[in-house]
Parts: C-alpha cells; sequence; structure tokens
C-alpha cells in the first residue's frame, strides 16, 4: 500500500506492505419456498446472508446436486430426503450449510397389493429386528425384498407404502411407539400409546423411508416415560402401494357395520376361543345406508371392535379360516372394549375369517366389524399419495385455532383439507392416526364422513384416563374435505382428540 503526500515544497511517498484476506460468505441466511409437486422439489432462494454468494451448492440428499440458485429436482422414490445447500463467491465457500426436509409426493399415484398377513418384525424371537427396543433408541427395519421367514412375502423395490399391523408387549413403562419413515430418537408423533403390561396393536398405513441400504425401510421408536425403560415390538403386513397400474384402486363409502355378533348381524353368534368363523363382506348390505361391496373387491379397510371379553386374548382377522392363526390383529385385556383399524386383503368368495385366540379354554367374546372402503382391480378408482405424517388436529393446544376439547354427543366438523394441512383439495379420503386422551369418563369416537351426534359407527373405544390410538382410512365430504368427529359417553363428559395424517386417496 503506497501512501502519496504533497505540497507546496515537493511530494513525499511512504510504502508499507499489508496482508487482505477478502471475506468468504457468512453463514448462508436465506428464506424459503418450496412447491412439491408429482415428485418435483421446487426451491425459491432468496439470500440476506453478509459477503453476497455469486455461486451455490445444493445436495438433494439422494446423490443428486445443483449449481443453480433456485434449482428444480424430481426424485425418483418418495422422501423424505435432507437437502442442504453452501453459499459460495470467489472467496471461499460459506463455512455451515442449512438443511430442511421434504418429503415429495410420489410422481404418480399408488395402486394397493394386498398380501397375506404376515410377520416382518417380531424382536423377541429376532425377526426383523436383533433385540428389544430401549427409549429413545431408534431402530429401523427392511420392509421390501424377501422376508427372511417366509419366502412367499416380497415387497418389491417400487413400494411406497406399506399397510399393517404394530404391536407392542413387554413394555417396562407407560409410553409411546412412532413409526416413521426416517429414524429418530424424538420423533413428534406418535404411532401407538400403551401403559406398562398391556399388550396393544394399532393398524397403520405408512410410507416407507430410507436405511443404510436404501430405499424400503421403516424405523421405530419407543419413547418410555422413564430412561432405559424397554419394550418388545411386532409388525405384521398386509399390504403394499407401488407407483403402477396393476394394484387395486380405492373407492370411499360411508361407514356401515357388516358384523355384530350381539345383534347377531354378519355372523350368528360370539366367538369361542380357537374357533374361526367366516363372513361374506363382496356382496354383502349394511345396517346404515344399505351399501353394498362389489363382487370383484380384493380387499376392504375398515375397523374391528371386540367387546364382552371373558378372557384376555387376541383377534386375528384372516383370508382363510384358521384355528390356529400366525398372526394377530386386536390384543385385549379381559372386559375391555377395544378398536383397530385394518386394510385386509379378501379370501375366496369375498370372505373374511375371524379367530378368538383366548388364554383360558371356552372363553368368548363379542366382535364387531365395520367397513369404510374397498379396493377393486381396475383404474376407476382413487390411487395413494403418502404425505410426510403431520398433526393436524390437536385440541390439548387448539390446532387448529378454536379447536377445543370434544363434549359428549356434540359432533364436531374437522377440516382436513387446508390450512397447515398437506392434504390437497380433491382428496376423497385419507389415512392416519387418531388418538383419544383425557377422557373423563369411557365412552367411543365416532370418525364420519357427516357430524352427527348419534353415530352408528365406532371408530376408537377407550375407558377414563388411557391414551389410545387407532389407524383409521377414512372417507371425506366431497368437495369440502371435511370429517365428522363425536365421542359418545355419558352427558358431561369431554376429551381432547388428536389426529395425524400420513396419506390420501384421490382420483
Amino acid at each position: 500500500v503506497k501512501l502519496i503526500t504533497s505540497n507546496q515544497g515537493g511530494t513525499t511517498s511512504q510504502t508499507q506492505t499489508v496482508t487482505v484476506n477478502p471475506s468468504a460468505p457468512g453463514t448462508p441466511v436465506a428464506s424459503f419456498t418450496t412447491a412439491q409437486t408429482a415428485g418435483t422439489l421446487q426451491i425459491k432462494f432468496t439470500d440476506t446472508s453478509t459477503n453476497t454468494p455469486t455461486s451455490w451448492h445444493w445436495d438433494f440428499g439422494d446423490g443428486a446436486t445443483s449449481v443453480n440458485q433456485n434449482p428444480t429436482h424430481t426424485y425418483a422414490n418418495p422422501g423424505p430426503y435432507a437437502v442442504t445447500f453452501n453459499a459460495i463467491n470467489d472467496n471461499g465457500t460459506g463455512t455451515t450449510s442449512r438443511s430442511i426436509t421434504v418429503n415429495p409426493l410420489p410422481q404418480a399415484g399408488s395402486t394397493y397389493h394386498p398380501v397375506t398377513p404376515n410377520r416382518l418384525v417380531d424382536t423377541r424371537f429376532a425377526i426383523g429386528i436383533s433385540s428389544k427396543l430401549v427409549s429413545k433408541n431408534f431402530r429401523t427395519f427392511r420392509v421390501t425384498g424377501l422376508h427372511a421367514s417366509d419366502s412367499s412375502i416380497n415387497i418389491p423395490d417400487n413400494a411406497v407404502a406399506v399397510t399393517g399391523n404394530l404391536t407392542v408387549t413387554g413394555q417396562t413403562k407407560a409410553g409411546y411407539l412412532a413409526l416413521t419413515a426416517v429414524g429418530t430418537n424424538d420423533p413428534t408423533s406418535s404411532t401407538l400409546n400403551v401403559p406398562a403390561g398391556d399388550v396393544r396393536a394399532n393398524n397403520v398405513t405408512t410410507p416407507l423411508g430410507t436405511g443404510a441400504g436404501g430405499h424400503g425401510y421403516l424405523s421405530v421408536t419407543y419413547v418410555g416415560s422413564k430412561g432405559g425403560s424397554t419394550t418388545q415390538v411386532v409388525f405384521d403386513v398386509t399390504g403394499y402401494f407401488a407407483q403402477d397400474a396393476t394394484g387395486a384402486t380405492f373407492h370411499s363409502m360411508t361407514p356401515n357395520r357388516l358384523v355384530d355378533t350381539r345383534t347377531p348381524l354378519g355372523l350368528p353368534s360370539r366367538l369361542k376361543t380357537g374357533i374361526a368363523q367366516t363372513f361374506t363382506v363382496q356382496g354383502t348390505g349394511s345396517v346404515g345406508a344399505g351399501t353394498f361391496i362389489p363382487a370383484d373387491a380384493t380387499a376392504v379397510t375398515g375397523n374391528l371392535t371386540v367387546t364382552g371379553q371373558t378372557k384376555a386374548g387376541y383377534v386375528s382377522l384372516t383370508t382363510v379360516p384358521t384355528d390356529a392363526p400366525g398372526t394377530s390383529t386386536l390384543n385385549f385385556p379381559v372386559s375391555d372394549t377395544r378398536a383397530n383399524g385394518v386394510t385386509t386383503p379378501l379370501g375366496p368368495g369375498g370372505t373374511l375369517s375371524l379367530t378368538y385366540v383366548g388364554s383360558a379354554p371356552g372363553s368368548t367374546t363379542q366382535v364387531v366389524f365395520d367397513v369404510t372402503g374397498y379396493f377393486l382391480p381396475n383404474t376407476d378408482g382413487a390411487k395413494y399419495f403418502t404425505v410426510t405424517q403431520t398433526r393436524i388436529l390437536d385440541t390439548r393446544f387448539n390446532v387448529p385455532a378454536g379447536q377445543t376439547k370434544l363434549l359428549s354427543s356434540q359432533a364436531r366438523t374437522i377440516a382436513v383439507i387446508g390450512g397447515s394441512s398437506p392434504i390437497p383439495a380433491g382428496a376423497i379420503a385419507v389415512t392416519g392416526n387418531l388418538t383419544a386422551t383425557g377422557q373423563t369418563t369411557a365412552g367411543y369416537f365416532s370418525l364420519t364422513t357427516v357430524a352427527t351426534n348419534t353415530p352408528l359407527t365406532s371408530t376408537i373405544n377407550f375407558p377414563a384416563g388411557d391414551t389410545r390410538a387407532n389407524g383409521v382410512t377414512m372417507p371425506l365430504t366431497n368437495p369440502a374435505g371435511t370429517m365428522g368427529v363425536t365421542y359418545v359417553a355419558k352427558a358431561g363428559a369431554s376429551a381432547q382428540v388428536v389426529f395425524d395424517v400420513t396419506g390420501y386417496f384421490a382420483p
């Protein structure tokens, strides 16, 4: 650096050497807007960092990169993916990357492929996961590919989601399980809530995520009420969704009752332990609107409820009658009315079979089965789209604004489309998880397409003070995109309700 000074007497100069370090971009500071349509992520990036960058480097989390400021990227499989970026100028690269998580929709809607119910995970016998879960230590298991215990079950690599049944047993403390596409020790939503020592199951329809080997994994986290608590977990698969045209499409219907052994309806009498009973689904009417299931239906969605059981045990819903089923659908203690959602293939002649496995000879139980939709092997119905599991209703925290606890027999209309919900306009049904908590008396919740104070079907049953969840496939009003929820209990009772969505069906 040369300093030159001058006056009337002449000019002098002085030279000094200094070191100059031009600055690289600061920590990236940006505002984003992202649009996710048919598997394509569009990013609108506005930089507000110091030392303005002249270029960018994006990593989309699937091996692809971009140097565009506002990139567009299409994913081969649904996410979620961790997207990172660095800001760059002529003097270097910003020292910190920021991350956003996206869950692109499938590039096309998916069709359903039912499979014979089969056990993919049983930590008691080191199937799928080698040992029991420890609180806040997620475990990951593979869903696609050949199943180790049964080579006839082979979920293909193009599967984007699966249906099945998650069961918890042997838990040392109360808590909950979260089944997620990406493993996390601190999940923000729950799949199955449990007290200590109670075998409990919940139906799931869940998108697949990525693991160490690539696409086709799920992760499960047990969050116990005390550090070091442990549990065993079981997962049975009943079908999968794939981005193809060879599977079945969905047709929603008003929830209707097909079986009620108390009446009797559908089956002549209560179930006896170890004796399978079969009922017809295809072509069957209902107590409600007289809806019929078409003769070519391949699978149905619905809700199975057990009540009046004389002993603890479980009920298994199967495609063919068996007195000794290899999987369970609904586990329960004695004298506890319980429900569990199902997505299940139909057996020969459009039938299903129920087996009660009681803990003592001669034990019996009543069963109820409500149907909410069916799948047909054509392209005329709705296809399935996955979303990041999102909590769209939580009356404990007034989410959305104005939603407070439910009062008995006062139906509530819930907006599923719009606001912060990821469910788009045009959806005819949703999959998700319904949770009851803080209920002051025993009763049940009923999800309906139109809110009613006197519903004819039930979705989740519970005693007082027991947080319970149930996986559902629920039709929506069209085109409003709403559903009704009613708490049925004694006068003056109240309850909190939570609803998480995992996907939707659309034409």
